[in-house]
């Protein structure tokens, strides 16, 4: 499977800049990103909703080696790649936000079902993280339901 945006060219600072306008663009508030080392979170308001992505990204030290991991890499080789894994990334969140913006502006889905994990609650954890370890419990206790089809069929 094809990576994408694997060779990007684009700047990390332009491809947030994409994301902050196709964000405004769409009704969105409040736009802001932060960014660490390891780690970037973008968040902004709609309609009435704190909204916070967080991407993650590799640390450096993992293109310390060639793909083949035969040769070792300069510092400068090293950061290069994790550079281009790095603005991959952002590449990959305005796609993923454009394509959520846009379904919901088709009537495919709903503000509520595309960004529900990332709403912020009010004790300050995004819905996601308060949800996903409690819905990972049920299913490994067996009591999600089954797949089946409306109507009881099976």
């Amino acid at each position: 499977m094809m990576s994408y945006a694997k060779n990007t060219n684009v700047s990390v600072e332009k491809s947030q800049f994409e994301i902050k306008e196709t964000l405004r663009r769409h009704g969105a508030g409040r736009v802001g990103i932060i960014e660490d080392d390891d780690k970037a979170t973008i968040a902004f308001e709609y309609k009435n909703l704190l909204i916070q992505i967080s991407i993650s990204f590799p640390p450096r030290e993992k293109f310390r080696m060639s793909p083949n991991r035969r040769n070792r890499r300069s510092d400068d080789q090293m950061y290069k790649e994790w550079e281009q894994a790095t603005r991959q990334k952002w590449r990959v969140l305005l796609l993923t936000i454009k394509a959520k913006l846009n379904a919901i502006e088709e009537g495919v889905t709903t503000l509520e079902h595309e960004f529900m994990a990332f709403v912020v609650m009010p004790n300050g954890v995004t819905f996601g993280d308060f949800a996903m370890p409690k819905l990972l419990e049920a299913a490994q206790s067996g009591q999600m339901p089954r797949l089946g089809l409306p109507g009881g069929g099976a």
